[in-house]
Formats: C-alpha cells, sequence, structure tokens
C-alpha cells in the first residue's frame, strides 16, 4: 500500500483507539524502551512531544524517567522551522517552560539549539511502518531531513501501537530505515 493510503488508514485506527488504550500502550513502551535501550552509552536523545490531540503515544514518562534515571543524558525535542521547513533540535529540561505552538505542537518557551550531529539516538514519531522499518509520518519529510544531519552512528527508533504493515509501496531514497521500532 502506499504512504497517502497508509496515512489515511492508519490515522482514522489511531483516533479510534480509546483514550485508554493510549495511556496504556504509551506506558507499556515506556517500560520496553527504559529495559530494551542501553542509556548509559548514549550523550543526546531527540525525542518527540506528543501531539495528543493526534492520539500520539505520550513520550512525556520517558523524558521524566531518563531525566531521573540518566542524568549525563541531554534530551532535545523537534520545532519545525517554517520557512525553511526543517527540524530543529532544542534542548529540553526539568526546567523548561513548554508552550503550544502552531498545529498544537509543544515547544520550548525559550528555545536553546543543539546541533543535529550531536544527537546520537532519536525517537521519532510515526502513523505507520513496514516489516522493512521503513515509516510513515504525517507526509512532510522533516525526519527524512533530520536524521540524515545527526551523528553517523544515530540509533534511529521508532515507536508504534500497531503492527507493521508487510511492506509501503513507494519507498524512494529519501526516506531514512529506523533501527527498531517498539511496540506495547
Amino acid at each position: 500500500m502506499n504512504k497517502k493510503d497508509l496515512r489515511k488508514q492508519f490515522k482514522a485506527l489511531r483516533s479510534a483507539l480509546p483514550a485508554p488504550q493510549l495511556l496504556y500502550d504509551s506506558w507499556a513502551i515506556t517500560a520496553r524502551l527504559l529495559r530494551e535501550i542501553n542509556w548509559k552509552q548514549y550523550h543526546t536523545l531527540h525525542i518527540f512531544l506528543p501531539m495528543l490531540q493526534r492520539h500520539e503515544l505520550n513520550t512525556l514518562p520517558l523524558i521524566h524517567a531518563l531525566w531521573r534515571d540518566f542524568p549525563h543524558l541531554r534530551v532535545c525535542v523537534p520545532r519545525v522551522n517554517m520557512q525553511e521547513q526543517v527540524l530543529e533540535n532544542l534542548l529540553l529540561t526539568p526546567e523548561t517552560r513548554l508552550v503550544v505552538e502552531s498545529f498544537g505542537q509543544l515547544e520550548p518557551a525559550l528555545p536553546t539549539p543543539v546541533p543535529a550531529q550531536e544527537v546520537d539516538i532519536a525517537v521519532v514519531p510515526l502513523l505507520v511502518y513496514d516489516k522493512q522499518n521503513y515509516r510513515v509520518g504525517y507526509g512532510k519529510g522533516h525526519y527524512d531531513k533530520f536524521l540524515p544531519t545527526c551523528s553517523p552512528n544515530i540509533f534511529k527508533i521508532g515507536i508504534s501501537q500497531f503492527a507493521p504493515v508487510e511492506k509501503i509501496t513507494d519507498v524512494d531514497a529519501f526516506d531514512v530505515r529506523l533501527d527498531k521500532i517498539f511496540v506495547p
């Protein structure tokens, strides 16, 4: 199936899930990530903040656990630069005040940029993925542009509530393959 059709299908599936399921899945994935990733070996994490109105998995429990258990790990979050259509990588600390920006995205009120080259692990959003670990997002290609600018050894993680589809039929040279996908 192609990206456009998969995007439509999985947006509808995700929207139909009851709120308790989203909560359970978010906590289950947080537990798996904390258990299965050796966070001590990483220095700079890029992770998306959830858009709960879009029924995205909630990454805030993971972020808080990482601050508590791995204080050496620098946490960064995205902001879309609308003029250049690229992701910016912004520092997030326990003291960071967040504001809701366009599209309902949470962002640091006073952004502190961190060079993308310093990102050695990333948790990226997705709607659906295939058995080859290619993902379908919201269709703007922001992460496909951002991830190649990160550390050459970056560990790229996706999180999903659903099992993979067999194959995304219109994967192209610009699509970035993820290293691992975590489900509840």
